[in-house]
């Protein structure tokens, strides 16, 4: 009798002759396996049995995915991942914002006394959570006048937290040296240390126009003073930290030397930032 197609004991697929093992869940053939003529109900038997490993295998590979789509969502919710979305979009190359500022630290080189340092830091401490220093206000020394293009070159545009305005000190006699400007706030500040955003950061031709500071010297109201060195470099907020904070009504910034413009004599500066 020819050999007919027969069924596999465990899941119920057809098996062929001389097969050794079943295809489909790798059962081996035996003599006990089943033709499709021979009488009885164990294929019916082993395909239900099939498809019933079938089902719990998809569930078991259905709860691994939602557990995994589980713990992604957990981590990103925590902050432990993230994912950022790039559409290539970006700020017009006029807004001088749109660029990041990097920040250096600058040589710094202490000019109060030593009595007047330790009278000014032996009773300041920093409380946990303490708020960064504020002042609202400013005055200077000097201000060039409005012009067709900006119609303030006052001591405000230096904390308005915007690049395209500075303080433009005049420096048709003396390049700006000397000139200052004041911080001021209505209650004591806790300052740790400035940041200067030096020259005038509208663009890079203006930063070049006019004159930038190439040394400052910073006071504080309690008699903390220091000078810096800055660099001559656009777009390079610069910084120096004291030695330890200080509680000041006001914070005066005042011209030692300058990099001088190749067009005006005004001296510059962008923003003043206490921290």
């Amino acid at each position: 009798m020819p050999d007919t197609p027969r069924f596999c004991i465990e899941c119920g697929s057809p098996l062929v002759p001389g097969q050794q093992f079943c295809e489909f869940c790798g059962t081996r053939v035996t003599t006990q396996t089943l033709s499709a003529e021979e009488p009885g109900d164990a294929p019916v038997k082993s395909k239900a049995r099939g498809r019933e490993r079938m089902a719990v295998v998809l569930a078991i590979v259905a709860a691994a995915l939602l557990m995994t789509a589980l713990l992604i969502g957990v981590l990103v919710l925590t902050g432990t991942i993230s994912f950022t979305a790039q559409n290539g979009a970006r700020a017009t190359s006029g807004s001088a914002s749109a660029t990041p500022t990097p920040v250096a630290e600058v040589s710094a080189v202490v000019v109060s006394s030593e009595e007047e340092q330790e009278a000014a830091t032996e009773t300041v401490e920093t409380p946990e959570g303490a708020e960064p220093p504020f002042f609202g206000d400013a005055e200077a020394s000097s201000t060039i006048p409005p012009d067709g293009v900006t119609s303030y070159y006052g001591p405000l545009n230096c904390i308005d937290d915007n690049t395209n305005t500075a303080w433009a000190a005049v420096g048709t006699y003396n390049n700006g040296v000397g000139e200052w400007i004041r911080l001021l706030a209505t209650e004591p500040q806790l300052v740790r240390g400035v940041s200067i955003m030096n020259g005038y950061w509208k663009s890079e031709t203006i930063y070049y126009w006019n004159n930038r500071p190439s040394r400052l010297r910073i006071e504080l109201s309690d008699g903390y003073a220091v000078s810096m060195d800055l660099q001559d470099s656009y777009w390079l907020e610069q910084r120096v930290e004291f030695g330890s904070p200080h509680a000041a009504t006001w914070l005066q910034v005042t011209v030692e030397d300058v990099y001088e413009g190749n067009t005006f004599t005004d001296t510059c500066i962008t923003e003043i930032k206490a921290f």
